[in-house]
């Protein structure tokens, strides 16, 4: 049985509706003010769009105000329903097996194999500005020291990433002009 993905944006939004009730602008700029995108995936721009979607399945409820300018003002309050959610979803990103998978790693080493070497180069060099946003993003003094915890894992994976992409880049280089063999790159090197 396929399970669902973990969405980042509930557990977020959820978990932020524990300080109390919110309206989405609200939690658009705690959500900035965390530098949440850098650490989770949370687009600011999906916020409302979650809401809407969560009001629908009985996890938060909204309750409509008019406010300035003629606009409706939502405010929004976890439900009991939306507790249960979020319990499962912080269950569920506990027991997640994804930090040990990488999808990038898998589509080197097999990159690697068709003679990529150019496309895992552009990887590093994007992994490397990934990496100088999560330097960036320690230097904001708004973010909690449960974020900086988190940038800080994620500047170790993706100096843990950076380091196999480049040993990937270099045997498959080193390999010559004929096209190494996936189940040769996926292989321990040979001692030397």
């Amino acid at each position: 049985m396929a399970t669902r993905s973990l969405s980042h944006a509930e557990l977020v939004l959820l978990a932020l509706l524990e300080e109390g009730p919110a309206h989405a602008y609200e939690l658009v700029q705690r959500i900035r003010s965390m530098e949440v995108e850098r650490w989770a995936r949370v687009a600011e721009s999906t916020v409302y769009a979650v809401l809407r979607r969560m009001e629908e399945r009985s996890l938060v409820d909204g309750e409509r105000r008019p406010g300035e300018r003629s606009k409706t003002k939502t405010t929004y309050r976890r439900t009991g329903r939306g507790d249960a959610h979020l319990r499962d979803l912080v269950r569920r990103g506990l027991r997640s097996p994804e930090p040990i998978y990488s999808d990038r790693l898998v589509a080197a080493v097999f990159g690697a194999a068709f003679g990529r070497g150019p496309e895992i180069d552009a990887a590093l060099e994007e992994l490397d500005e990934r990496r100088d946003a999560l330097d960036d993003a320690l230097d904001n003094p708004a973010i909690s020291e449960y974020g900086r915890i988190i940038i800080r894992f994620y500047a170790r994976i993706a100096d843990a990433h950076a380091e196999a992409l480049a040993a990937l880049g270099e045997r498959s280089t080193a390999e010559g002009r004929e096209r190494p063999s996936a189940v040769a790159l996926a292989e321990p090197p040979p001692d030397g």
